[in-house]
């Protein structure tokens, strides 16, 4: 499937979208808000991507920063400081 760019969207949110919802919240914002994201014409697309697949209620909270640099051990807390 082709990818949707966002085209009139911020410098930040400018990048490759996948094209189908990550939440059935995400699904109830893009119908009640088509103009913030595109149009129905997105709204559409999304649905069609989306069709048949189990969304969530909620989307999974993503992890910080800092939690993901000390997953990998690249932050170090003060008892390993050494000092």
């Amino acid at each position: 499937m082709p990818e949707l760019t966002a085209v009139s969207a911020s410098p930040l949110q400018r990048e490759k979208v996948n094209n189908m919802y990550a939440s059935q919240a995400q699904a109830g914002y893009f119908h009640t808000n088509p103009d913030k994201v595109g149009g129905e014409k997105v709204v559409k697309e999304f649905d069609k991507a989306t069709k048949g697949h189990h969304l969530p209620k909620r989307a999974p909270k993503k992890k910080s920063m800092g939690s993901r640099m000390l997953d990998h051990g690249r932050a170090s807390s003060s008892s390993n400081s050494g000092y």
